[in-house]
């Protein structure tokens, strides 16, 4: 752990990397960033959380804020392929619901009505892609909040990766 007059670096050291969370004393909040040691080139980084659902059980991306399908609507469905199922009523519930343009995403997480777990990116400027490229945010039925830094395939992340987490 480093520390300055108003922050806290908590860093999970292995080998392979570094993840770091830099608290703030001012900030109800937290920023994250992974130091790739020895993992050669990575194509992608996830920080993933599963939230307790009965605090965090609407989800929101710049397309949708709603509530997500509970567990149960999930197991009495039908698996279809990979995580979509069909429920007795015929709607499909699948983790793709959630996913969206990269580019054009201000904020994405689970909340309820007195907490919340946010991914806010502090630019685009490290995203990889085009305009159409997409990705997954919040998983249905399992209330995960979902961070992913892709790259393309003739870069890599090799350094130091932003992201910032509200919670």
């Amino acid at each position: 752990m480093n520390k300055g007059d108003s922050f806290i670096d908590v860093s999970f050291v292995s080998e392979k990397g570094d993840l770091h969370w830099v608290i703030y004393d001012d900030l109800a909040g937290s920023y994250q960033y992974f130091v790739n040691r020895a993992l050669g080139d990575i194509s992608i980084l996830r920080s993933l959380f599963r939230l307790d659902p009965g605090r965090f059980p609407i989800g929101r991306t710049y397309l949708k804020n709603e509530p997500l399908p509970s567990f149960e609507s999930i197991l009495n469905a039908t698996k279809v392929q990979d995580e979509t199922f069909e429920t007795a009523g015929g709607e499909y519930i699948t983790k793709y619901d959630w996913s969206n343009y990269v580019r054009d995403r201000d904020f994405n997480g689970v909340y309820g009505p007195s907490t919340g777990s946010w991914y806010i990116h502090p630019s685009t400027d490290y995203f990889s892609g085009n305009h159409l490229k997409q990705t997954l945010t919040v998983s249905s039925g399992n209330f995960q909040s979902l961070d992913q830094l892709h790259t393309d395939s003739d870069r890599s992340i090799e350094k130091a990766v932003p992201a910032m987490l509200y919670s």
